[in-house]
């Protein structure tokens, strides 16, 4: 183990990790890697299956939180002069992370192999994040306009029910946001993605909040699905609920009006 952890402290030496990593992006970018940070890792992973050193997947993870991942993915979308600056800015943080990961109490106790040491192949979720993608919306699409209807429960059709403009992506996947209006807040859609079992799309007052109001389970969709929400989120699928989308904005969109009803 101690030979391997001097090759990770070799690799944050100054030149050796500018030159080293300016050849790795180069060489990943030709090939097309969208995720090159991850691929690295990757590679570190199997250098220490290579070796049979023992790596604790709980500290490894500690250093690439969901938020961060989502981050780095929407950054390599940028040009590429950006997005090697992003590569070469965090690529210590791969090494510094194996180096915690094979250096922690529980992985050097080979005797005593819980579920947090990772066994000698790379994990679920840095495989997913190998592969994942993150389309760039292009700059000529206008804005979503998203409509919520339909609710069973008249207090939440109140909260919940009108108009949602896009808005920018969290976790990936892009925000819908219904503007406040007199006594009712302002409500978000948005999806949630993590190794619990909150994965999914949300509404809520706030990205992230506590305050959740209505709660779908699937996570393979880019867009909010359009039936099957458990509203309220703790409780059964309500059959009524209805998300759609509609390709043009009306003029009563952000004012909480619908104006193709018959004024009374």
């Amino acid at each position: 183990m101690e030979s391997l952890r001097k090759e990770f402290e070799a690799l944050l030496s100054q030149p050796t990790l500018q030159q080293r990593g300016h050849q790795l992006w180069e060489k990943l970018a030709f090939e097309g890697t969208t995720n090159p940070l991850a691929v690295v890792l990757g590679c570190f992973i199997m250098r220490t299956a290579q070796m049979g050193v023992q790596v604790d997947e709980k500290v490894l993870r500690s250093f690439w939180p969901e938020e961060l991942q989502h981050e780095v993915l929407l950054k390599f979308q940028q040009e590429e002069a950006e997005a090697e600056t992003t590569f070469l800015e965090l690529l210590p943080r791969c090494a510094e992370s194996m180096i915690a990961a094979i250096t922690s109490d529980k992985a050097n106790k080979v005797d005593d192999v819980g579920d947090d040491i990772m066994p000698l192949h790379v994990p679920d979720w840095l495989t997913q994040w190998i592969e994942a993608k993150i389309s760039k919306p292009s700059k000529k699409d206008a804005p979503r306009t998203l409509h919520v209807s339909d609710c069973s429960d008249p207090a939440v059709a109140n909260l919940l029910s009108g108009s949602y403009r896009s808005s920018e992506p969290h976790h990936g996947k892009t925000v819908y946001i219904k503007p406040a209006l007199e006594g009712s807040p302002e409500v978000s859609l948005y999806f949630w993605s993590d190794s619990s079992n909150c994965s999914g799309w949300w509404f809520g007052l706030a990205v992230g909040g506590d305050d959740v109001i209505a709660f779908h389970p699937d996570t393979t969709r880019n867009e909010p699905p359009e039936s099957g929400w458990h509203v309220p989120f703790n409780g059964q699928v309500d059959p009524n609920f209805q998300v759609s989308f509609r390709s043009k904005p009306s003029s009563s969109d952000w004012i909480g009006v619908d104006m193709s009803k018959d004024a009374t």
